[in-house]
């Protein structure tokens, strides 16, 4: 119940069942995430804790030039703020992209004409464009390093 003094608006004390759930959140929150580690929604993992320093964007072209998915040639990024496993518990598909890391265009050209073979064979060739994103100076980052490639089913 509310009174109204001098045109302001008093509010009863919070009751003791909003009380009692704020203490049990709170408490869980701590218990659970040192108990179990990540259990929804409850996570001990700080994110970015890994502190990633470069990450890879990747763009595969068809012969005609039209972008392809990055999920169907693994090269698509998972990174969410967590290290791959921790955090939501949902397990990623698999990628060749791994944030803080840069492949060479060998380990790339070899992943994706892995790729080719088992899953596209009607593919001539795809254009892989692989832009790596990294500290520039001590202020600031951009790109770093840009490569563009044609990867074959023959691996040429």
């Amino acid at each position: 119940m509310t009174q109204a003094i001098d045109d302001r608006v008093v509010l009863p004390p919070p009751s003791r069942l909003a009380l009692t759930s704020a203490v049990t959140f709170a408490a869980c929150n701590l218990v659970l995430s040192i108990v179990f580690g990540d259990l929804y929604p409850f996570t001990i993992t700080p994110m970015f804790c890994d502190s990633p320093r470069l990450y890879c964007q990747y763009q595969v072209l068809d012969p005609q030039g039209g972008q392809l998915p990055l999920g169907d040639f693994h090269l698509q990024r998972n990174y969410d703020g967590n290290p791959v496993g921790l955090g939501a518990g949902v397990r990623p598909p698999p990628s060749l992209d791994q944030f803080g890391t840069a492949p060479d265009e060998a380990a790339v050209r070899a992943h994706v004409t892995r790729i080719l073979n088992s899953r596209f064979p009607e593919l001539q060739y795809v254009d892989i464009v692989q832009t790596v994103i990294g500290p520039v100076d001590l202020k600031k980052i951009g790109v770093i390093k840009e490569a563009r490639f044609r990867v074959n089913p023959d691996g040429n």
